[in-house]
């Protein structure tokens, strides 16, 4: 390898170590190579689905409830059904009342009740409409009816059922939390922060409530006594998968702290084992922390449960490149580009395998350039397809990417030098010269940029300014003065 490109990986590795702080603010990029966003993933919760009641299937009822000669009969024969959970006799007796009787309170409430329980929310509410009529002051029935609203979601007339049924029975702790869970569906969490804690005023073994006003306060902000309330939740259901993935989610997303999330996410997943989001954070969990076996073991579950998961076979390509598992690493990336032909950063993850795994820059900069033309707000990415350009000898090309570079960040000192670098095999020694000393009024310790001005100065004839280049690398200790000093003696 030619001397110059020596030094120029030599420069290269050195912006990939300090590649976080020359990005901007404002860019979505990469923090290291590998093809990895640099933020956390999206905020997906990974409670997916809460603590809802349970959908029965409603089957046809068997019908084996023996004649009766009044109302009552059939409700009391409905009530012994119900008990032992026939809800499908229970309803065809409950149903069978009301015939004899329109008017039979209880039994028009059992049947909202079960025809909640078999998910049929619009004939519920035809039911509870006609018990509320026989008695509105029946705080249950309208618990029921808002219930049935928030199925179908009419959540202005649930929360007017809601509210109705607290106003009947100021302590029912279940139309409380009802309330308070719809609004966290509504993302209205200070007034779900206020039903949930009035839930478990009047209840204060209410695990369910205590796991909602986790959500609530995470999505506040409020993250350590989100945790308090997830974990009070977990102590009184240790078997609560959503608990615990609300931990989880609140040391994920909201501190940062993926050890925790990892471990919060690993017990919910032993109670939910197909939680997709959940499986996904604990890979990309290991990941951020280093543990990359690990973290391929959770994203092939993921891959397993959703093989077009673009992001698990992008996590997937990172984890196999971080073990130099180049093949596997290959494989997962194009897995990626497979379902998602113009992702950005499979085409990056290809481009940094190549670049930094194989050295086959020809290869690397035809994956870079894809990524550049899809989204060219990636300053290493231009950086690096702007080095491959110059090490395949096509400088104008490099020029015009490492331009593009300086315009996310002018003041970038690994671009600065590479594009000088282009300029001076270009021959255009002027604006070679700005740039790198440009570089070196900023940081009079760069060592490439002296080496590279030191050049410039010898094909121009400045056997001082040349010089003067070599005493800084002997200030410098740097490798690079022996070299300088035997092409100013040529």
């Amino acid at each position: 390898m030619k001397l110059a490109t020596t030094i120029r990986s030599a420069a290269a590795a050195a912006f990939l170590l300090s590649a976080v702080a020359f990005l901007p603010a404002d860019i979505f990029g990469q923090t290291e190579a590998g093809g990895r966003p640099d933020s956390a993933p999206a905020t997906v919760d990974s409670t997916v689905k809460r603590k809802v009641r349970t959908v029965s299937k409603h089957r046809a009822g068997k019908k084996t409830v023996p004649p009766k000669k009044t109302a009552a009969d059939y409700e009391k024969a409905g009530d012994e059904l119900f008990d032992k959970k026939d809800y499908d006799d229970a309803l065809v007796a409950y149903q069978s009342a009301v015939r004899l009787n329109p008017r039979q309170l209880k039994s028009l409430y059992r049947i909202g009740w079960l025809h909640n329980e078999f998910g049929e929310y619009a004939l519920a509410l035809t039911a509870l409409a006609k018990a509320n009529a026989v008695d509105p002051n029946q705080a249950v029935v309208h618990l029921e009816t808002g219930y049935a609203n928030s199925r179908l979601k009419k959540n202005t007339e649930a929360i007017a059922a809601f509210n109705r049924a607290i106003a009947i029975n100021p302590k029912m702790a279940t139309a409380y939390y009802e309330l308070g869970s719809l609004y966290n569906d509504l993302k209205r969490y200070s007034e779900a922060e206020a039903a949930l804690r009035n839930a478990i005023a009047n209840r204060p073994e209410y695990a369910d409530a205590y796991e909602e006003l986790g959500l609530s306060l995470r999505r506040l902000g409020r993250n350590a006594e989100a945790i308090t309330a997830f974990n009070r939740s977990i102590s009184l259901d240790p078997t609560s998968a959503a608990s615990h993935m609300g931990l989880g989610d609140v040391y994920f997303y909201g501190n940062k702290d993926y050890k925790q999330a990892v471990a919060a996410y690993l017990n919910g997943l032993r109670y939910e084992p197909d939680n997709i989001v959940a499986a996904y954070n604990v890979g990309w969990g290991y990941n951020t922390l280093g543990n990359h076996t690990e973290a391929l073991r959770w994203l092939g579950n993921v891959t397993k449960l959703k093989p077009d998961h673009v992001s698990a076979h992008l996590e997937t390509g990172y984890a196999n490149y971080k073990l130099k598992q180049t093949p596997a690493s290959i494989a997962a990336y194009q897995s990626a580009l497979r379902y998602q032909p113009s992702n950005v950063t499979a085409h990056t993850g290809l481009g940094d395998v190549y670049y930094d795994i194989l050295k086959d820059y020809s290869l690397a900069s035809g994956y870079y350039k894809k990524a550049v033309d899809i989204k060219a707000d990636n300053l290493t990415t231009l950086y690096r397809l702007g080095y491959c350009y110059n090490d395949l000898k096509r400088y104008p090309e490099a020029i015009t990417i490492l331009e593009r570079a300086r315009q996310l960040k002018s003041d970038s000192q690994p671009v600065m030098v590479e594009l000088a670098y282009a300029y001076k095999m270009s021959g255009r020694a002027d604006p070679a010269r700005q740039l790198l000393q440009t570089v070196i009024q900023t940081n009079p310790d760069n060592e490439v940029a002296h080496y590279y001005l030191g050049q410039i100065f010898i094909a121009a004839g400045n056997r001082s300014g040349a010089m003067a280049e070599y005493r800084e690398l002997q200030r410098l200790k740097s490798q690079y003065a022996q070299r300088l000093l035997d092409m100013i003696n040529r």
